[in-house]
């Protein structure tokens, strides 16, 4: 969330309220001016809080989930992994923690190069010699990574 639109959210907000106040005959007002104060208040502190610390971006979250739905859980469905041979890597904590894998650089680093019979979804030579572009951005593949540790942490449930 940008300032300017924190500001623009506070704004809105504010006039609604006083709005909502004034728009009521005296004594029968819906708010009386201490939980207006209360309202704004607890407002500022959200949008202060939003601007200074960021507000969190649902939609990386949203892509690292889609993203491994579309490209990984072929083999990884559910953490496991299909692959023959490959029952010792799995996307579970334990697995993840053996195999070395188990930060996001570790783990962007599989995803963008691959290993065995993990395909690479970065930018690589092919064996011909021909350049192949990257499948994701560093965004998408850093929101996989967070995906699949939030899940291994959790079992994959």
């Amino acid at each position: 969330m940008t300032p300017f639109m924190a500001v623009a959210i506070l704004s809105i907000q504010l006039l609604s309220l006083v709005a909502g106040w004034s728009a009521n005959a005296p004594g029968n007002c819906r708010h009386g001016i201490r939980e207006v104060l209360a309202e704004m208040s607890t407002l500022t502190f959200a949008v202060s809080a939003a601007v200074v610390f960021g507000s969190p971006d649902l939609s990386v979250a949203a892509t690292g989930m889609e993203n491994f739905q579309a490209s990984c859980a072929g083999c990884h469905a559910g953490g496991g992994n299909t692959f023959p041979f490959s029952s010792k890597k799995t996307l579970f904590q334990g697995d993840l923690d053996k195999n070395g894998v188990n930060t996001v650089e570790a783990m962007s680093n599989l995803i963008l190069k691959g290993k065995g019979g993990m395909p690479a979804y970065g930018e690589f030579m092919s064996q011909k010699g021909n350049m192949i572009p990257a499948r994701f951005t560093e965004a998408e593949v850093i929101a996989i990574s967070d995906f699949v540790f939030d899940q291994a942490e959790h079992g994959w449930k």
